[in-house]
């Protein structure tokens, strides 16, 4: 058993697996822009890139936390199967509606089987307003 890598991380308004196995993408983002705070964001997609993903059943976990507040504002959880050993591994799955508290830095830390492999920060800012 070797060490899954994280090669990439992209948060995206949608994600999409096409029938010749290309993924699409469109709106990715790492920055939300709000008028005032308290906010609701809407749901979004993370898209995962993955290396040396040995041969099995694994566990794949997003939690979301603030920052600021030190607080986990949602968890999801994935699983999925790899048939033989996977140089390159993607996989892209929904985030919820989240409540976002305060402007700041909201991180996504990403663990696979309990190990923790990346970490994506979003940045949340106000922006306009009367």
């Amino acid at each position: 058993m070797h060490d899954i890598k994280c090669l990439t991380v992209l948060s995206a308004d949608r994600v999409w697996r096409e029938d010749n196995g290309k993924f699409g993408m469109a709106g990715i983002f790492e920055r939300l822009n709000a008028l005032e705070y308290p906010t609701q964001i809407m749901p979004f997609y993370l898209y995962v890139r993955l290396s040396d993903v040995y041969a099995g059943k694994h566990e794949l976990i997003a939690r979301v936390i603030a920052e600021k507040e030190r607080a986990d504002i949602a968890s999801v959880t994935v699983e999925f199967e790899t048939p033989e050993d996977a140089e390159v591994f993607q996989i892209h799955y929904p985030i919820p509606p989240l409540q976002l508290n305060n402007p700041g830095n909201y991180a996504v830390h990403l663990s696979i089987d309990g190990v923790g492999i990346a970490k994506h920060i979003i940045r949340a800012f106000v922006v306009g307003g009367a």
